[in-house]
């Protein structure tokens, strides 16, 4: 069970990172459009 808690922890990091980058970039490609 805990392993379980700590697998899925890891995953939405990593979710939230990408999405993080994700985002970083789609701002400094809208600035560069600007």
């Amino acid at each position: 069970m805990p392993m379980n808690g700590c697998s899925f922890l890891s995953v939405y990091q990593r979710l939230e990172i990408v999405r993080i980058s994700l985002i970083s970039q789609v701002k400094t490609a809208m600035f560069h459009c600007n």
